[in-house]
Protein backbone atom coordinates (compact mmCIF):
# COMPACT_ATOMS: atom_id res chain seq x y z
CA UNK A 1 0.00 0.00 0.00
CA UNK A 2 1.29 2.93 -0.62
CA UNK A 3 0.91 6.65 1.34
CA UNK A 4 -2.78 8.14 1.60
CA UNK A 5 -3.80 11.51 2.71
CA UNK A 6 -3.95 11.69 6.47
CA UNK A 7 -7.71 11.10 7.84
CA UNK A 8 -7.01 13.45 11.25
CA UNK A 9 -5.91 16.37 9.19
CA UNK A 10 -6.37 15.97 5.44
CA UNK A 11 -3.40 17.70 4.23
CA UNK A 12 -0.31 15.48 5.41
CA UNK A 13 0.05 12.27 3.73
CA UNK A 14 1.29 8.76 5.80
CA UNK A 15 2.53 5.57 5.36
CA UNK A 16 2.54 2.44 6.68
CA UNK A 17 4.81 1.66 9.77
CA UNK A 18 5.44 5.72 9.34
CA UNK A 19 3.48 8.84 10.50
CA UNK A 20 1.92 11.74 8.98
CA UNK A 21 3.93 14.87 7.27
CA UNK A 22 2.28 16.96 8.40
CA UNK A 23 0.53 16.09 12.03
CA UNK A 24 1.63 13.51 14.81
CA UNK A 25 -0.69 10.65 13.68
CA UNK A 26 1.02 7.51 13.36
CA UNK A 27 0.06 4.33 11.50
CA UNK A 28 0.80 2.55 14.71
CA UNK A 29 -1.24 4.60 16.51
CA UNK A 30 -4.22 3.11 14.69
CA UNK A 31 -5.89 -0.05 16.39
CA UNK A 32 -5.82 -2.08 12.94
CA UNK A 33 -6.00 -1.98 9.49
CA UNK A 34 -10.07 -1.73 9.86
CA UNK A 35 -10.04 1.30 11.78
CA UNK A 36 -7.79 2.56 9.55
CA UNK A 37 -10.36 1.80 6.80
CA UNK A 38 -13.03 3.39 8.84
CA UNK A 39 -11.25 6.88 9.88
CA UNK A 40 -10.58 7.13 6.20
CA UNK A 41 -14.33 6.93 5.40
CA UNK A 42 -13.80 3.46 3.15
CA UNK A 43 -15.99 0.15 3.68
CA UNK A 44 -15.08 -3.06 2.26
CA UNK A 45 -17.66 -3.60 -0.83
CA UNK A 46 -20.91 -5.24 0.14
CA UNK A 47 -21.36 -8.91 -1.01
CA UNK A 48 -23.05 -8.34 -4.29
CA UNK A 49 -26.35 -10.66 -5.76
CA UNK A 50 -24.77 -10.50 -8.95
CA UNK A 51 -21.68 -9.63 -10.92
CA UNK A 52 -21.31 -6.18 -11.82
CA UNK A 53 -22.82 -5.76 -15.63
CA UNK A 54 -19.88 -3.42 -16.33
CA UNK A 55 -20.30 -3.06 -20.41
CA UNK A 56 -23.92 -2.51 -19.93
CA UNK A 57 -24.97 1.34 -20.95
CA UNK A 58 -26.56 3.61 -18.38
CA UNK A 59 -30.17 5.29 -19.34
CA UNK A 60 -31.47 8.24 -17.57
CA UNK A 61 -34.18 7.31 -15.10
CA UNK A 62 -32.18 3.39 -14.81
CA UNK A 63 -31.64 2.08 -11.04
CA UNK A 64 -28.35 1.25 -10.38
CA UNK A 65 -26.56 0.23 -7.06
CA UNK A 66 -23.05 1.29 -6.17
CA UNK A 67 -20.57 -2.07 -6.37
CA UNK A 68 -17.23 0.31 -5.33
CA UNK A 69 -15.69 4.02 -5.69
CA UNK A 70 -12.33 4.94 -5.05
CA UNK A 71 -13.82 8.56 -4.31
CA UNK A 72 -12.50 8.64 -0.26
CA UNK A 73 -14.68 11.85 0.66
CA UNK A 74 -17.97 10.30 -0.26
CA UNK A 75 -20.42 9.28 2.34
CA UNK A 76 -21.68 6.43 -0.23
CA UNK A 77 -21.31 2.73 0.69
CA UNK A 78 -21.10 -0.79 -1.42
CA UNK A 79 -24.94 -1.44 -1.60
CA UNK A 80 -26.09 1.84 -2.33
CA UNK A 81 -29.01 2.51 -4.49
CA UNK A 82 -29.84 5.51 -7.12
CA UNK A 83 -31.32 7.11 -10.34
CA UNK A 84 -29.50 7.67 -13.11
CA UNK A 85 -30.16 11.08 -13.71
CA UNK A 86 -27.54 11.91 -16.50
CA UNK A 87 -24.66 10.38 -18.97
CA UNK A 88 -22.49 13.43 -20.10
CA UNK A 89 -20.50 13.70 -23.24
CA UNK A 90 -17.83 12.10 -21.42
CA UNK A 91 -19.39 9.07 -20.37
CA UNK A 92 -20.09 10.32 -16.50
CA UNK A 93 -23.21 8.59 -14.60
CA UNK A 94 -24.84 11.03 -12.64
CA UNK A 95 -26.46 9.30 -9.98
CA UNK A 96 -29.28 10.96 -7.76
CA UNK A 97 -28.55 8.59 -4.97
CA UNK A 98 -31.65 7.35 -2.53
CA UNK A 99 -29.96 8.96 0.33
CA UNK A 100 -30.04 12.07 -1.01
CA UNK A 101 -26.03 12.24 -2.30
CA UNK A 102 -25.46 13.21 -5.98
CA UNK A 103 -22.14 11.55 -7.11
CA UNK A 104 -20.78 10.57 -10.89
CA UNK A 105 -19.62 7.59 -11.73
CA UNK A 106 -16.72 7.09 -13.90
CA UNK A 107 -15.50 3.50 -14.91
CA UNK A 108 -12.02 4.37 -16.31
CA UNK A 109 -11.40 5.68 -12.47
CA UNK A 110 -12.44 2.68 -10.52
CA UNK A 111 -16.03 3.26 -9.74
CA UNK A 112 -18.13 0.30 -10.44
CA UNK A 113 -21.75 -0.37 -10.57
CA UNK A 114 -24.58 -2.27 -11.16
CA UNK A 115 -27.93 -2.44 -12.80
CA UNK A 116 -30.66 -3.19 -10.85
CA UNK A 117 -33.47 -5.16 -12.50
Amino acid sequence: MSSVICPDCKTGSIEPGGSCSNCSLRWDDLEDAAAFVDRLGLRAPAPRMQEPVDDAPAIVGQRVRLVRTLDSWTRLRAGDEGVVSLVDDVGTVHVRWDNGLNLGLVRESGDAWEIVR
